[in-house]
Formats: C-alpha cells, structure tokens, sequence
C-alpha cells in the first residue's frame, strides 16, 4: 500500500510543478517568416489577397488535392473567405477570413481551426532594393490550459516547414 501511495503522491507532485510551469508559459504564440522576391509587390500582394490563388502555391493545398473549398461569396480583400475540409490529419477543417487589406502592404487573415481555436495570421510586403520582403505570420491564442500552454513551446516548430513551403511557393508563382 506505501508503494502505491508513493507512486500517487509523485504523480501529483508532478502534475503540481507541470502546471505551475504552464502559468509561466507565454499564453499567445507568435511565428513569422520572410523571404525576398524578385516581382513587383502588387504582383506578390495580389497573390495573397485573392484567396482563390492560393491553390498555385499553398502547400496545404498540396498536401490534400482532394480537400474539399468552399468559396464564400467574396474572395478578395476584407470579408473575401474560404471554408475547407480535408481527410487528412495534416490539413484537418476549417476557414479562412480576411479582416483587413491595405493594398500592397498588409493582409489580416482570421484562421478557424474547428476544434483548435481560432488564430490570427498576417502577410507583410516590403519593397526592399529591388525586390519585395514578404513575411508570413501568425499569432495563436493557445488558451489557459497547460496542455495548451506546452503545445504552443512545439507550435514555431510545426509552422516552420509550411510557412518555408508557402512561401517558397509564393516566390515562384510570381517570379515565374
């Protein structure tokens, strides 16, 4: 019986010291990325702006073919959206709603991700020696609870690749 109270009381002192630790993670996650391209920023900004592009170079839309878009009556600029639903676990369901769009500059995006919360994403474009910086952003409430709080520590991890992939799809898209 003293072998099994030990194993119960290190349990919970475990999950105390976790969840104490949780408290002092960051509750938003914030990740971005840029890279340069060689095309005039209206060209890039049009791109991102008009959510049926997208497909050319999303590398969600790549890894599921078969995800099923659902357009909203808009596509482009504010109010201009998308719902999807996808059998893959890499790309799961959700929408995608623009809440702002100053031209050639910035571009707020509202992510849904059903059960996973909503998140607010951002594209920026600066025009620099030549050339156009665009960055790819995104801002994630990961909540109050520690397993939440944990996720968001693996979150820069997980969007590294994708953001790397859209982009890298975005450049040749508009250098082509």
């Amino acid at each position: 019986m003293n072998t099994v109270l030990l194993i119960f009381l290190i349990l919970m002192g475990l999950g105390l010291v976790m969840y104490i630790i949780s408290r002092f993670l960051p509750q938003v996650v914030h990740y971005e990325l840029s890279m340069p391209m060689q095309a005039p920023v209206e060209d890039i900004f049009n791109q991102v702006n008009d959510l049926k592009k997208w497909n050319k170079w999303s590398p969600w839309s790549k890894r599921d073919p078969e995800m099923k878009i659902q357009y909203f009556d808009k596509t482009e600029g504010v109010d201009g959206g998308y719902s999807w639903v996808s059998k893959s676990r890499n790309v799961g369901s959700g929408s995608m709603k623009i809440l702002e769009s100053k031209p050639h500059e910035y571009i707020k995006i509202e992510l849904n991700f059903m059960q996973q919360g909503a998140s607010k994403a951002f594209w920026k474009f600066e025009p620099f020696e030549g050339s156009t910086v665009v960055t790819w952003g995104i801002d994630a409430d990961m909540g109050s609870s520690p397993q939440g709080r944990f996720m968001g520590l693996l979150m820069p991890k997980f969007l590294a690749a994708d953001f790397k992939e859209g982009l890298e799809g975005l450049k040749a898209t508009v250098e082509s």
